[in-house]
């Protein structure tokens, strides 16, 4: 397994809040497996195969998804941190998996990977209610569910 460096576009309120973001990989052939959920890179989820263009520090600077898994990413900013534990717990027993919340950051964010074996509305039934008292905020950066 090796780790690839994805390099990150800034827009003009620095976001996201890093230059790059390294996911373990696979190689399998000329192509790489995510084995990690992103909470940056866009587009990706775990299991998907790529292929990746990288610069001459070996950064990926550009990707392509050859053959996209069925799972889905999910990122999740959580304005109120009370409300990580529980809901990452809830998503855990769905048996999604999570990454973070990353520290040194005034809000804590993480990155979900829902299995394609996991009913999505089982997933939005415990975000949804965090989302709408302003809890947490929710993106779908690489969203491949169809049960919802």
């Amino acid at each position: 397994m090796i780790e690839l460096m994805f390099n990150l576009e800034q827009n003009e309120d620095d976001w996201p809040p890093v230059g790059a973001e390294g996911l373990w990989c696979e190689p399998v052939n000329s192509l790489y497996r995510v084995e990690t959920c992103p909470v940056f890179v866009k587009g990706i989820s775990i299991g998907d195969l790529i292929e990746a263009e990288t610069d001459e520090d070996g950064r990926v600077f550009q990707f392509t998804v050859a053959e996209p898994s069925a799972n889905s990413t999910v990122w999740l900013i959580f304005w109120d941190k009370s409300a990580i534990d529980p809901a990452l717990q809830a998503l855990r027993s769905l048996d999604c998996d999570t990454t973070g919340p990353l520290e040194g950051m005034e809000a804590k964010i993480c990155s979900v990977n829902v299995p394609a074996a996991v009913e999505f509305t089982k997933v939005d039934a415990v975000l949804e209610p965090l989302e709408q008292s302003e809890r947490i905020a929710v993106a779908y950066p690489s969203y491949r569910h169809t049960d919802s």
